[in-house]
């Protein structure tokens, strides 16, 4: 029985891939929650919950299986257009990107 969850999945092994994700996700999270190229960050992983929502998620299971990966990619786009807020490293530094 198909469910549409995460764990059906098939792996993906392809190390080009797996290291921009990392990059993105680990080093990119770190980035937003300092507050350090907070823009350009953060619409590059909307962009990567953009293309996980709409080509692993909304295939399988709807709406119902992608909201939270959508939601989120909502929130990252609007960080992107808002940046880091008063307290980031950008507005430190005095330079937004």
């Amino acid at each position: 029985m198909h469910d549409g969850t995460v764990a059906n999945l098939p792996a993906n092994f392809n190390p080009t891939q797996n290291i921009a994700l990392v990059f993105f996700e680990f080093i990119g999270g770190l980035r937003i929650a300092l507050g350090l190229f907070t823009r350009v960050f953060a619409a590059a992983a909307a962009i990567e919950m953009a293309i996980i929502c709409f080509t692993i998620f909304w295939p399988r299971s709807g709406y119902h299986g992608a909201e939270y990966v959508f939601y989120w990619g909502i929130v990252l786009f609007s960080l992107a257009l808002r940046g880091g807020g008063p307290y980031s490293l950008d507005r430190r530094i005095g330079q937004e990107l």
